[in-house]
């Protein structure tokens, strides 16, 4: 009961209790992950676990205009260049405008804003063209593209960008083990006992996280920006011969 009522006082969440056996836990989680992301995200798990206890999970929607939208009759097939110095046909969106923009020495950025009063920006990080994606990603961390960005200003760009629309799936146990939280997917060491009355547990099993795992989606187009997260954990009961 604290658990729950801390989770929905402090961060309001919505805390419901399903019968395993007379409810579907995977319509039930998956139509409220539809829901929180206005459909972008239709769903996050395909199969229930029998020894599953719990499903937490989290959601972020994001939709807002270009403060500069594109002029979508300007949109035309062209090169996209790949990560493996191969080539692809993309609808590119093009303008030119003032921009804040930025040069380092192995790549350009860009200030892309949004509509409204808002702190919401897209920032486009361009390699150049003896500098790969994996290398720029490898060299750019907090201190380093502050440290860039400080050195924008406004110029005239010729923008050039793809319309695209792309979705990915993040598993998050082997990551988030890695940064700092290994004991909560060990089925000995875990301790969920706030969570749950382990009286209440057959002797000898305890709770774990199973699986964690993101899945994402944004959609970049002539008008503005779509884009959705969904953060899934599923904690089971685990003990001697009950894993299946």
């Amino acid at each position: 009961d604290t658990f729950t009522t801390e989770a929905s006082d402090n961060y309001q969440a919505m805390v419901k209790s399903i019968d395993f056996v007379r409810d579907s836990p995977l319509k039930e989680v998956n139509d409220w992950c539809k829901r929180q992301t206005n459909g972008m995200i239709p769903k996050i798990i395909d199969k229930t676990n029998p020894l599953v206890l719990m499903y937490a999970l989290n959601a972020v929607y994001f939709e807002s205009k270009w403060k500069y939208e594109f002029d979508e009759s300007k949109t035309k097939d062209e090169k996209f260049h790949l990560t493996d110095a191969k080539t692809k046909t993309v609808p590119m969106m093009h303008q030119e405008r003032e921009f804040f923009y930025a040069k380092t020495d192995n790549c350009a950025m860009l200030m892309l804003p949004y509509q409204g009063e808002t702190s919401y920006d897209m920032i486009v990080l361009l390699p150049d063209k003896t500098y790969s994606v994996e290398k720029m990603l490898t060299d750019l961390d907090y201190n380093s593209w502050r440290e860039a960005w400080k050195g924008k200003s406004t110029y005239k760009v010729d923008v050039k960008l793809p319309r695209f629309d792309i979705d990915t799936e993040q598993p998050l146990n082997a990551l988030m083990s890695k940064m700092g939280m290994p004991t909560a997917f060990d089925e000995k060491l875990a301790d969920f006992s706030r969570m749950t009355d382990m009286k209440k547990l057959p002797k000898g099993t305890n709770l774990c996280i199973s699986e964690m795992k993101q899945k994402a989606r944004i959609e970049v187009k002539e008008k503005g920006t779509k884009a959705a997260a969904v953060t899934m954990e599923e904690i089971v009961v685990t003990g001697t011969g009950l894993m299946p």
